[in-house]
């Protein structure tokens, strides 16, 4: 993506980049994950890893705009007082392909 960049101002700006995971347990059952053995990638690991056809974009965007797509992004968690116990850490109607990583990034979160 760098090498697009080249010659624009954006060249020098902080370049993150954000995946989801499409299989992830949750209502697709504890079976539903993608593993991919040591050893050489294969075309078949990458389609289980990106099982729609979908493109990758470049975004400009704010501190503010990404702060917000983290936000929707952790709601994948449910809120848990202090000191409660059994409390489920994640909604399981949550789909996990909302569930968006941004890579380059370190961020907190609280779940009070």
């Amino acid at each position: 993506m760098r090498r697009l960049l080249v010659g624009r101002v954006e060249a020098d700006w902080p370049l993150l980049v954000a995946v989801a995971p499409f299989k992830a347990g949750g209502r697709g059952g504890p079976m539903n994950y993608t593993d991919i053995p040591p050893g050489p990638l294969t075309t078949r690991h990458v389609a289980d890893l990106h099982i729609h056809p979908n493109s990758p974009v470049a975004l400009r965007m704010t501190g503010a705009d990404l702060a917000r797509w983290l936000e929707r992004s952790v709601s994948l968690f449910h809120s848990i007082a202090p000191g409660s116990r059994d409390t489920n850490l994640v909604d399981p109607a949550f789909p996990s392909y909302n569930f968006d990583m941004i890579h380059g990034l370190s961020f907190a979160i609280d779940l009070s």
